[in-house]
C-alpha cells in the first residue's frame, strides 16, 4: 500500500527509539533472515544484507552473530504485519487491489507463524480477533463465497489462509485457545454457514481447475486436501452447532471427490488415510445419522429445563448443607435468596386423609415478620403472602450429629384462619399451637416413607425450606414426558427426506 512507510526503504526509517541507532550501526553487517530462508518480499528495497555466504554462515553458526539481531527483525516483521491489520483493506468487492491486500496479509501471518518467535504467535492470535483492529474484515473478505457462480474468482490466497487457521502454533497453544475459538466463530458465521460455503467453493474451484496446467490455476495436492479436512474438523469441534448443518454431508462428498482426483498420483496408504479421516468426520457430525439429532435436542432441553427449575433451589440447599449447626444458621429470607426458611420445624402428626393418601403436618417457629402481630393481622398477612402455597415444593432438612437428611414434600393445605376443628388439621394462626401446614411426600418411595416416619417418631427438629413458586404440578409432567420420549424414541417430529 502506497501510504505505508517501510522502515527498510532508504531514508524512511521508523522512529522506534533506541532500536534505530542500533540499526544504523549494524544494518550493513546484518543479513536478511527472510533471504536466508529463501525469499525476501522487500527485494532490492531491503536494507539488510542478501549475501549468500553470510546467510550460510549464520545457518552453520548463528551464535557468531549479535544475539538480538533475530529478535529485532522478528519484532519489526510483526509490526509491519500489524500495520496491515490496523489499517484494514482499502480495496472493495472482487477488485485486484483487495486481492493483493488479502494475499499480503495472509502471507505475512503465515511467515510469522513459521518463525521461531512464540511470543509473536500469541500476539497474532490475540490481535487477529481484536475488535479494535480489522482482522474480522480480512476473514470476511477471505471467506466471502457469495458470488453467483459459487466459485471464487481469485482463490490464490486460500492455501495461505487455511495454513494460518490450522497452524500448530495456534491449535496446540492453550494460552491462545480462546482467541482461536473466536477466530473460528468469526470464520464460521451463524451455525457455520459462512465457513461451509467457503469450503464448498474451494472444493468446486479445485474440481473445476484441478486438471489445468497453467500456473494461475490451483493444483490439487495431498496437502491441500489435508488442509480442507483439518479446517473442517476444527470448525466442527469449535463451532458445535455447525455439526447440525444440512450441507455437511454434501461438503464431505465434495472433499471425497477432490481426493479421488489424486488417487492415481498418491500412494494407497495416503489415500486410505484421507478416506479414514473423512469417515471420522462423518461420525463426528450428527448429520450423518439424522436420527441422532433428536435425542440430542431432547436431552439438552431436559437438562436446561431442569437447571432453570432447580438451579436456585440447589444453591440454597448447598449453603444449608455446608453449615456446621443448622440451629444457628443466620439466613435471611428474601426475594433474592431463592427460598424462605422456617426454623424449629417438626412433624407432630402423620395420618391418612379422606382419599386414602398419607399426609402429615409440619409445624415451625413463628416467622419474625408476624411474631408481634395480632391474630387477625397474622391471618391477613398469611392470606396476602404467596408463601407455602398449596401445591408448592418444600424441603424438610434435619441434622443428627454430622449426618444430614432431607426430604421433599408438597404442600396440600394452607390454612390461614384460626379454624382447627380436628387435631390433624393444620393452621398458620393459632393462640395455642405453633404455625403448621399439611404436606405429602413429593415422591412416594420406601426410603422417603422411612425418613418421614423417623421424623415423626423421634420428634426430630430441623429447618423447613419453602422454594419460591416451585410447584411440581407445573413441571413434573413436562420432565417425565421428555424422559419418556428419550427412553422410547417416539418423536413428534417429521424429517424431510
Amino acid at each position: 500500500m502506497a501510504h505505508r512507510r517501510n522502515w527498510r526503504s532508504p531514508g524512511k526509517t521508523s522512529n522506534r527509539g533506541e532500536l534505530n541507532s542500533f540499526r544504523k550501526r549494524n544494518l550493513a553487517e546484518t543479513f536478511c533472515v527472510h533471504f536466508q530462508r529463501g525469499r525476501c518480499h522487500y527485494g532490492e528495497r531491503c536494507r539488510f544484507s542478501h549475501d549468500v555466504k553470510k546467510a550460510s554462515d549464520f545457518k552453520a553458526n548463528p551464535a557468531a552473530y549479535h544475539p538480538t539481531t533475530y529478535d529485532l527483525d522478528a519484532r519489526n516483521q510483526y509490526f509491519d504485519w500489524k500495520s496491515l491489520l490496523r489499517n484494514g483493506m482499502l480495496g472493495s468487492g472482487y477488485s485486484r487491489r483487495e486481492h493483493e491486500e488479502i494475499v499480503q496479509f495472509w502471507n505475512g501471518a503465515l511467515e510469522i507463524l513459521e518463525s521461531d518467535s512464540r511470543e509473536n504467535h500469541q500476539f497474532l492470535a490475540k490481535d487477529l480477533v481484536d475488535d479494535n483492529l480489522h482482522g474480522h474484515d480480512f476473514i470476511l473478505a477471505t471467506a466471502d463465497a457469495d458470488n453467483p457462480e459459487g466459485v471464487r474468482p481469485i482463490p490464490t490466497y486460500d492455501t495461505q489462509f487455511l495454513k494460518v487457521i490450522t497452524h500448530t502454533s495456534l491449535l496446540n497453544c492453550l494460552s491462545v485457545d480462546s482467541f482461536v475459538g473466536n477466530l473460528y466463530t468469526s470464520f464460521g458465521g451463524t451455525n457455520g454457514d459462512r465457513a461451509i460455503r467457503y469450503l464448498r467453493s474451494v472444493c468446486r474451484s479445485l474440481l473445476s481447475k484441478g486438471e489445468a496446467t497453467n500456473e494461475n490455476a490451483p493444483v490439487i495436492s495431498l496437502d491441500t486436501i489435508k488442509l480442507l479436512l483439518d479446517t473442517l474438523y476444527q470448525l466442527l469441534s469449535r463451532v458445535r452447532r455447525a455439526r447440525f448443518h444440512d450441507e455437511i454431508p454434501a461438503l464431505l462428498d465434495l472433499i471425497r471427490e477432490v481426493a479421488f482426483k489424486i488417487a492415481e498420483t498418491c500412494s494407497k496408504a495416503d489415500f486410505d488415510g484421507l478416506e479414514s479421516r473423512i469417515e471420522v468426520m462423518q461420525s463426528l457430525i450428527s448429520s450423518a445419522n439424522r436420527k441422532l439429532i433428536h435425542p440430542g435436542y431432547i436431552d439438552s432441553t431436559f437438562r436446561l429445563l431442569r437447571h432453570d427449575i432447580f438451579g436456585s433451589a440447589k444453591d440454597v440447599l448447598r449453603d444449608l448443607l455446608q453449615q456446621n449447626d443448622l440451629t444457628q444458621f443466620s439466613y435471611f429470607s428474601g426475594k433474592d435468596s431463592g427460598a424462605h426458611l422456617y426454623l424449629g420445624a417438626q412433624t407432630p402428626h402423620i395420618f391418612i386423609n379422606e382419599r386414602k393418601e398419607l399426609e402429615s403436618t409440619v409445624s415451625f417457629t413463628t416467622p419474625p415478620q408476624v411474631r408481634k402481630k395480632s391474630s387477625n393481622e397474622q391471618c391477613r398477612w398469611w392470606q396476602d403472602s404467596n408463601r407455602l402455597e398449596e401445591g408448592s415444593l418444600v424441603c424438610f432438612l434435619t441434622s443428627q450429629a454430622t449426618h444430614r437428611r432431607l426430604i421433599f414434600l408438597e404442600v396440600t393445605l394452607k390454612n390461614a384462619s384460626k379454624d382447627r376443628a380436628h387435631q390433624n388439621k393444620s393452621s398458620l394462626v393459632s393462640d395455642k399451637f405453633p404455625p403448621s401446614i399439611t404436606v405429602k411426600l413429593a415422591t412416594c418411595l420406601q426410603q422417603e416413607l422411612i425418613l418421614l416416619a423417623g421424623l415423626y417418631s423421634k420428634k426430630l427438629t430441623g429447618i423447613l425450606v419453602d422454594f419460591h413458586g416451585l410447584i411440581p404440578a407445573t413441571f413434573v409432567p413436562i420432565l417425565k414426558n421428555l424422559q419418556r420420549i428419550q427412553r422410547e424414541g417416539e418423536y413428534a417430529l417429521q424429517m424431510n427426506r
